[in-house]
């Protein structure tokens, strides 16, 4: 029915006449055209995971793409510490959600699937990727055991290097590539192990030892270890905090009791955070620290020099990550953050339980 106004003696149709009609018709089918030739919407979906985190609280370890997207999740029960493997990760879990209870390293990857590799373990305080692709640990002793190093590989056998006192592992190539081990820990030593357990080298620099990585490879090599309590006195702007020590290969050439700082072999210096972890940049001689209670991160050079400071936008940090090109991961309870190589805090992800690591690389 046509509707009509009155407005006077004047009526006043609300109906479209003839043309009307024929323009609301043109217009219509304009619009249909233009929407069959756009294209049709797809489903996003994220890239490969780049980055592998921890989630504790989670109970997961999650994969992330190239922009901190989750990619992949995993259930796991209480994943404490994270490493890279090829097209995967290892994991190690806390199974009764205890710290000092019983843990488990994992494998996971996308043709088998999880498994659990090595399990009664003690309290694990270190987890890297070695040089050969095994897993290595540190499993901290109690009840007046000495702390082993653990080397676990892709069948599940592992084999056991005693190191009293020991808080963190990495992998080391040795003569004609073979897989050795660069140990440190409490008693401020770093230690070189051959196969079996044999001692290849040893330097002492002091301090309590909590973490140990190698930058570089072959001559150019430099091996740089974190003192946590910052056995450090020098020169420099900060009188308090952890300390970094960057050493020359040849100093674990032999065991030799020899000071490597007067042999010009080593260089030190003060980060003025309470740090508790290294993050390597991968294509630099360059390392990140973060203050483990403040928001605070900082990137050095390796001779020292102060290349970056930044304010994070949360603070607890628990691990860091070196990325190509100068930037850094850090993994807080809640979120990863990511800082590029300009010192500027980039987007980055959260919603996670309680994340407890994270690391690049995998599949």
């Amino acid at each position: 029915m046509e509707r009509t106004k009155t407005v006077g003696r004047r009526v006043r149709s609300w109906a479209p006449d003839g043309a009307g009609m024929r323009w609301i018709a043109l217009g219509m089918g304009m619009l249909l055209c233009v929407g069959l030739a756009l294209p049709m919407r797809t489903a996003w979906t994220p890239g490969p995971p780049e980055v592998w985190v921890a989630d504790r609280d989670g109970g997961s370890v999650v994969g992330l793409d190239a922009g901190l997207f989750p990619a992949r999740a995993v259930a796991a029960r209480f994943p404490v510490r994270v490493a890279p493997r090829a097209g995967g990760v290892w994991a190690a879990t806390a199974e009764a959600g205890f710290p000092l209870g019983e843990h488990t390293v994992a494998a996971w990857d996308a043709a088998l699937g999880w498994r659990t590799l090595a399990a009664g373990l003690g309290p694990l305080v270190d987890l890297e990727a070695g040089v050969d692709g095994a897993a290595l640990c540190v499993e901290f002793g109690l009840g007046g055991q000495p702390a082993r190093v653990v080397r676990v590989n892709e069948a599940g056998a592992f084999d056991v290097t005693a190191h009293a006192g020991a808080l963190a592992v990495c992998g080391w190539s040795g003569a004609g590539g073979a897989a050795e081990l660069l140990v440190a820990g409490a008693d401020g030593r770093v230690v070189r192990y051959g196969p079996g357990g044999r001692v290849l080298g040893a330097v002492v620099v002091g301090g309590e030892l909590v973490d140990v990585a190698v930058q570089g490879t072959g001559a150019g090599a430099r091996i740089v270890v974190l003192d946590a309590i910052g056995a450090f006195a020098g020169p420099g702007p900060w009188a308090e905090g952890a300390r970094v020590v960057v050493l020359e290969p040849g100093l674990l050439g032999a065991a030799s009791a020899a000071d490597p700082f007067e042999s010009g072999g080593a260089v030190e210096f003060a980060v003025g955070l309470g740090a508790g972890e290294l993050g390597l940049v991968p294509d630099a001689e360059a390392v990140w620290v973060a203050d483990a209670s403040e928001p605070l991160a900082r990137r050095f050079g390796l001779d020292g020099a102060l290349e970056a400071e930044v304010v994070l936008p949360a603070s607890d940090v628990g691990a860091v990550a070196g990325l190509p090109g100068g930037g850094a991961l850090f993994a807080t309870p809640g979120a990863v953050l990511r800082v590029d190589g300009m010192g500027q805090v980039q987007p980055g992800q959260g919603g996670f339980g309680f994340m407890t690591d994270v690391c690049v690389g995998g599949g």
